[in-house]
């Protein structure tokens, strides 16, 4: 069984989505699992969210199932979001959901991506060509704090990363931004984000390296910086503000500035 997202919600409990083995919960007494007798809608857990409220919420899905399962402090209600009928909702690792600060939530399908105004079971608007997105492709969205939306979009041979900026309606592709590698090529399509504490976003590509959007430029981390070149699939900031970054060759690694002209990586490997 293969985790596939990590959240800690405001009790300071750790979470864990397991492909095929529903959600895991870890107090500082051990661990608790959930799967569908406790509520989930099916037991692949697929990224794992919390909105404004401090409320968690678990996207699950198989074939044949999508539900956005929320947590009541002891069981979780699954329910299935409001979007047309025929949708295929593909996968994009760990951003399927984000909570958007005018109170709304975005989601990201294998058709493309729905905005909520509420909840999900408010009429959603499809984000599409008026906005400057394409409508297919299995998609990942990331809100930051100042209101920027990030998309990334999968569809082999022609991957893109998009970037809505405050107060505007438009997404601009960043294909050909200063300091991006090759957006559309499928070894960097994305598959993490991150904001640190200082605003920077991280953004990890799903069998490429690591990029740093800061002070409005992008820059990707050469393997002689300690940096992973290949298969970052999962980044976290945790309460000290350090970066966690997982990776499929270089292991687990860590920066405790990620704010610096120049991050220290230091890598756990199996020896530690």
């Amino acid at each position: 069984l293969a985790t596939q997202a990590f959240a800690v919600d405001s009790f300071g409990y750790l979470w864990a989505g397991i492909d095929g083995g529903g959600a895991i919960r870890v107090p500082a007494s051990g661990f608790t699992s959930f799967s569908e007798r406790d509520g989930l809608g099916v037991r692949k857990v697929w990224a794992i969210v919390e909105d404004a409220n401090g409320e968690l919420l678990a996207v699950t899905k198989d074939e044949t199932h999508y539900t956005l399962s929320r947590f009541d402090g002891t069981r979780f209600r699954a329910e299935r979001p409001n979007v047309p009928g025929g949708i295929e909702f593909g996968w994009s690792w760990g951003h399927l959901a984000a909570r958007s600060r005018t109170g709304g939530w975005w989601l990201g399908t294998g058709d493309g991506l729905f905005y909520f105004p509420r909840n999900f079971q408010s009429a959603p608007k499809r984000i599409g060509s008026e906005e400057g997105l394409p409508t297919g492709g299995n998609t990942g969205v990331f809100e930051d704090s100042k209101g920027a939306v990030w998309v990334s979009i999968r569809v082999p041979g022609a991957n893109g990363l998009y970037r809505r900026a405050p107060g505007r309606q438009r997404f601009d592709r960043l294909d050909n931004a200063p300091g991006l590698p090759p957006m559309n090529k499928d070894a960097n399509s994305v598959s993490a984000f991150a904001e640190d504490h200082l605003g920077n976003i991280w953004i990890g590509m799903i069998d490429g390296g690591l990029i740093r959007y800061r002070n409005g430029a992008f820059e990707q981390f050469p393997p002689s910086s300690g940096a992973p070149d290949q298969g970052v699939r999962a980044l976290l900031i945790d309460a000290k503000g350090r970066l966690w970054i997982g990776s499929l060759r270089h292991g687990l690694l860590r920066v405790d500035e990620p704010g610096a002209a120049q991050p220290t990586f230091r890598s756990y490997q199996k020896k530690d």
